[in-house]
């Protein structure tokens, strides 16, 4: 990984949202792949699933979603 480590999560409301954003992001060719929530979040915030990405994927995640107006 980039950057030290670093590490960028998408959370999610429920499973739907997660595994719809996933199959979008990996039709588009955004780099990503389906991870436990941070432990720290989890219960809280989210669902208990998160995307995980790369740092050099960020910003091609945000046009995706953007461009498909993805929750």
């Amino acid at each position: 990984m980039d950057e030290g480590g670093l590490r960028w999560y998408i959370l999610f409301a429920n499973y739907e949202q997660g595994l719809a954003l996933h199959e979008l992001l990996t039709d588009a060719g955004v780099k990503n792949r389906i991870a436990p929530a941070p432990r720290a979040i989890q219960g809280k915030l989210s669902c208990g699933m998160s995307l995980l990405l790369e740092p050099d994927a960020v910003e091609d995640a945000r046009r995706c979603i953007a461009a498909h107006q993805a929750e």
